[in-house]
């Protein structure tokens, strides 16, 4: 055994080939912690997303997903609808409207009154309570009920203009209000601008056809008592002994003359007091 001096060519031999056989040492792996002037809880960059390419699309949220394109951001929404909550004109997020569900509406807002609760019996509407309810007025006195499907357009009865003039100055519609000659400050008066009966409409039958479309000008804005009705599908069946609303102009007593309200009624004819005009049925 030697204790001293170089090494044999047969060690020589074995350490060469020890190193022709051992496998390339792998790159230590990258630290996943993160850098001093990352903020704690920021993301990292994926690894994939590199300068000069568009990134995908990253999710914010269960509504909202954004992402940044040659011409600049751009957002894609899903799953976000808008609806009416609270005063009109503030929408509100994740909930279907009522006009979501009706094909063929006329306005995007309909049929959501803010005055909460049920009057029964055929009594006294309260104030907002059928936001959608008009009085076509001629020469300054209420001829008919009409109803507001859109901020430009109204829904009346034909018969209404037999044997009434032509002339437009002489029709305003009457929103935003119970009574027809106590006006307040949610009323509104606005200019008839056009008036479309149906062709088909004949004198003799006044039951036949007996359609009209009022166009206003300006456009009334909505507010908390006024909003337009929504307009039922073209498909749409009501089974038998369905109770509905009716909603019209009345007087409240025979003996109450010029006192002219807005009456409802549940499951039949509009409440007069013996004299009504303008029913909407």
């Amino acid at each position: 055994m030697r204790t001293g001096g170089q090494p044999g060519p047969l060690l020589w031999s074995l350490l060469l080939l020890l190193l022709l056989l051992s496998p390339k040492a792998a790159p230590a792996p990258q630290s996943r912690a993160p850098s001093p002037s990352q903020a704690p809880g920021e993301a990292r960059e994926s690894p994939g997303v590199q300068e000069g390419r568009e990134p995908a699309v990253r999710t914010q949220g269960p509504f909202e997903a954004e992402g940044v394109g040659p011409s600049g951001p751009r957002r894609q929404r899903a799953g976000r609808r808008e609806h009416l909550s609270g005063p009109l004109g503030h929408r509100g997020r994740g909930s279907r409207s009522r006009q979501d569900q009706v094909d063929g509406g006329v306005s995007t807002v309909c049929g959501k009154p803010q005055v909460v609760g049920k009057i029964y019996g055929g009594q006294d509407a309260a104030a907002g309570q059928w936001p959608w309810q008009a009085s076509l007025l001629y020469r300054g006195s209420h001829l008919c009920g009409a109803v507001l499907i859109d901020s430009r357009w109204l829904l009346s009865t034909a018969h209404c203009f037999l044997n009434k003039s032509q002339a437009l100055e002489n029709y305003q519609v009457l929103l935003g209000n119970t009574q027809l000659y106590h006006e307040t400050q949610h009323t509104r008066k606005i200019s008839v601008y056009r008036i479309i009966t149906h062709p088909d409409f004949e004198k003799l039958h006044p039951f036949g056809s007996d359609i009209a479309m009022l166009q206003l000008h300006p456009p009334v804005n909505f507010t908390s008592y006024i909003v337009p009705i929504c307009l039922p599908s073209w498909n749409m069946q009501l089974p038998s002994n369905v109770s509905c609303w009716i909603t019209g102009w009345g007087m409240l007593t025979e003996d109450r003359e010029g006192v002219w309200e807005w009456r409802e009624d549940e499951g039949g004819e509009g409440e007069g007091g013996g004299r009504e005009e303008g029913r909407m049925a």
